[in-house]
């Protein structure tokens, strides 16, 4: 298997078109929450945030999950997600280490089968109050430029992430 295709949540993930990727919620510290992944390529960063609840087979669990994604109001989905993208960032800065004044693209895989485009669509208007869009520090900035919650047919149609194919591995 090459050293660009992971698994996560029973999904299948190749990055082999990348420049290079980071299983990043592995090397956490003192806390701090982040993504599953940083993909880099020429122009961009993308952040990819996995949540495979379709692979969850108790029906209470599933319930769990509608009724965390229906709370629009004070979403604790998307706050969960801000903190993630946040800690990210701020890892990378307290390394002294910026991600080279490329855009940053901020994506969540939502795989539910309960969630359609609509209720994706809905919960993505709100993303963007939970993300830092102006983030700096004296040196450095974040140049998040698009955020979005697909599902994986989703990613796999889009033109710019469907050169990163994701497989279910079920």
């Amino acid at each position: 298997m090459s050293d660009k295709i992971y698994c996560e949540s029973k999904l299948c993930f190749d990055f082999t078109k990348s420049q290079s990727v980071i299983k990043a919620d592995e090397k956490t510290y003192s806390g701090l929450l982040s993504v599953d992944f940083i993909v880099e390529t020429k122009r961009k960063n993308i952040f990819i945030e996995v949540k495979n609840v379709s692979s969850e087979t108790e029906m209470q669990r599933r319930e769990e999950w509608i009724a965390y994604l229906s709370n629009f109001k004070q979403n604790h989905f998307l706050f969960e997600m801000g903190v993630k993208f946040k800690d990210t960032i701020l890892r990378k800065w307290a390394m002294d280490e910026s991600y080279d004044d490329k855009e940053i693209h901020y994506i969540v895989i939502l795989e539910f089968n309960e969630f359609d485009a609509n209720q994706r669509c809905r919960i993505s208007e709100n993303f963007h109050s939970y993300l830092p869009t102006c983030l700096r520090d004296f040196k450095r900035g974040v140049n998040l430029r698009q955020w979005k919650i697909y599902n994986v047919e989703e990613w796999n149609k889009n033109d710019c992430y469907g050169e990163f194919p994701i497989k279910s591995l079920d």
